[in-house]
């Protein structure tokens, strides 16, 4: 997966984790986060999330979706349930 990172975001990702369903995230910084779903259209989910960090400014803590690499949303991560482990 890492290999397949494009030079203009490989040096941003600090993670990349994958849950048991087999959901995709890249961990780019403390706030920052995309989630690319599955490894389906992983080249255009890569351009997606490289063309919103090139021309988005974002502030606070953010997700990036590209679930839909033709329709990326950028928001707010989800709340974390009372009583979960918070991470990070």
């Amino acid at each position: 997966m890492a290999a397949a990172l494009p030079a203009t975001i490989a040096g941003r990702v600090q993670e990349v984790a994958v849950d048991v369903r087999g959901t995709v995230t890249l961990g780019i910084g403390a706030r920052l986060s995309a989630v690319l779903g599955s490894t389906q259209d992983l080249q255009a989910k890569l351009v997606a999330v490289a063309s919103v960090l090139a021309g988005a400014r974002l502030s606070g803590p953010a997700v990036i979706n590209v679930t839909v690499p033709d329709e990326p949303t950028v928001g707010p991560p989800p709340p974390v349930p009372r009583g979960a482990p918070r991470g990070r």
